[in-house]
């Protein structure tokens, strides 16, 4: 569904209300607003649906969702946004439960349900500890979206007034590859607490909470792609004359592929795990996804955050380090626009990169700089291994060239693979989506069958809208 037809929706007044019953309490009360929602929606429908229902939210009740689909209804609706990243504390892994400052995150909320501007914290995941905070101001529009893995949890519940979960999607697909990679030798349930340990203790209860379950489907990652023009930087400095304008922002990752426990002497990049840490976040994509065009590399948005249990999951069922190098980046920003001076420590090599969402404004930008080439369309992997050549099984990964390196990360020591039966293919439509399944009654809180919200005093209560 394109955006412009949900900003009309929003213009024109929000959802109908269909079957609605005649109402006896006063007119500043909004009972009934969530009646006839679907609990399980697509991503597109969860969207359209959470907009309208917002637009009469504004005097009652909201709620929240995951990180692009806040994105997506706060540009359409223009409310404020907290993300739960920022509460965390400086702990090694991104995932915890207990690393969450629920208390903090609270107050921030009252805050804004009462109209009032409130300090929330700020996280640098490179620093690994908090930098300071910053203002956020109550806005006319009275909704508050909270965007955070934890957003359903108990302690936050009560300040809720739509509890959105987004669920499916890239997960699902990493536990089909994982679940094709080693055959039947192991269960579903052990392969979900292996890969994704804090799923069923932490999360999976509190979905069973939520009011609209939107799931997103593996294509909604592909939409908006990115589109790359790659060179050799010329200055043998590394650094870069072009005049693009702007603050430039350093990063520094660590890019693992993982080799699957089933594979074989030959380099099939495409059935390996990508892996890239960046400070105590990890992020993951399923194989070297991306199209070339004469020049351009164009690849979608197919990465998705993980913990760190996750990677330590693949390890323990036998996936193995292959190929693992260090990139520093340093990047301009200007829009949708990006320019970036990347060093290779395998390859001993700076490369210049322009990002953008648009192809025809990264040519004309690369013009308008002075890059002309000559343009690489391999991917770094791709240079390493053409290079260093393909690891062979049961070999350690290619190691950077550089003898030292400072802060390095301790090594991680890949077990033994796990035997498998080879030639067995699982179909996706065959292997049962986890996120779906129902606790026992005596392990789910008590639910209220429909959903009825009413207010007695709107004129300054922000709606928080809770997605996870």
């Amino acid at each position: 569904m394109e955006d412009e037809v949900v900003q009309r929706v929003f213009q024109e007044g929000g959802r109908d209300y269909f079957q609605q019953q005649p109402s006896t309490s006063s007119p500043s009360s909004s009972s009934s607003i969530l009646q006839s929602l679907p609990l399980h929606v697509s991503f597109d429908h969860g969207y359209y649906l959470l907009v309208k229902s917002l637009v009469l939210l504004a005097l009652c009740p909201s709620g929240s969702g995951k990180t692009s689909l806040a994105e997506k209804v706060a540009s359409v609706i223009g409310c404020v946004v907290i993300s739960m990243e920022n509460y965390r504390a400086g702990v090694d892994d991104a995932s915890d439960l207990d690393s969450i400052d629920f208390d903090a995150l609270v107050k921030n909320l009252e805050d804004l349900m009462k109209g009032k501007d409130t300090l929330i914290p700020v996280f640098d995941y490179q620093q690994k500890r908090r930098i300071g905070s910053k203002g956020i101001k109550s806005i006319s529009s009275g909704v508050v979206i909270v965007d955070g893995t934890y957003a359903l949890h108990a302690s936050l519940r009560s300040l809720l007034d739509i509890r959105v979960a987004v669920v499916g999607g890239v997960h699902f697909s990493l536990l089909s590859k994982v679940r094709y990679d080693i055959g039947d030798s192991c269960s579903l349930d052990y392969l979900i607490d292996s890969i994704f340990p804090m799923f069923r203790k932490h999360i999976e209860p509190d979905l069973h909470h939520a009011q609209i379950r939107i799931n997103n489907s593996f294509v909604s990652s592909f939409r908006e792609a990115i589109y790359k023009l790659k060179c050799r930087s010329e200055s043998p400095d590394g650094h870069s004359a072009y005049a693009f304008h702007g603050t430039a922002h350093t990063d520094n990752f660590i890019e693992m592929y993982l080799r699957p426990p089933s594979a074989s002497e030959e380099a099939r990049t495409n059935d390996w795990i990508k892996v890239r840490q960046s400070g105590i976040k990890y992020y993951l994509s399923l194989g070297d996804q991306r199209i070339v065009d004469k020049h351009f590399i164009i690849r979608p948005k197919a990465e998705f955050e993980v913990g760190r249990m996750t990677l330590g999951g693949l390890l323990a069922l036998g996936y193995t380090v292959v190929v693992s190098y260090k990139r520093a980046s340093s990047s301009v920003s200007n829009g949708n626009l990006s320019m970036s001076l990347e060093t290779i420590d395998t390859l001993s090599e700076t490369f210049v990169v322009l990002r953008g969402m648009d192809r025809k404004t990264v040519g004309a930008e690369a013009i308008r700089i002075g890059v002309n080439g000559p343009w690489i369309t391999k991917s770094y992997l791709e240079l390493i291994l053409e290079r260093k050549g393909v690891p062979r099984l049961n070999t350690p990964p290619l190691l950077p060239n550089t003898s030292t390196a400072i802060n390095q990360e301790k090594a991680i020591v890949a077990p033994r693979p796990i035997r498998t039966t080879p030639n067995l293919v699982n179909r996706l439509e065959d292997l049962s989506q986890p996120w779906t399944r129902s606790p026992t009654k005596s392990k789910m809180e008590p639910m209220v069958e429909t959903w009825h919200f009413t207010s007695s005093d709107t004129s300054h209560r922000s709606s928080i809208i809770g997605i996870t």
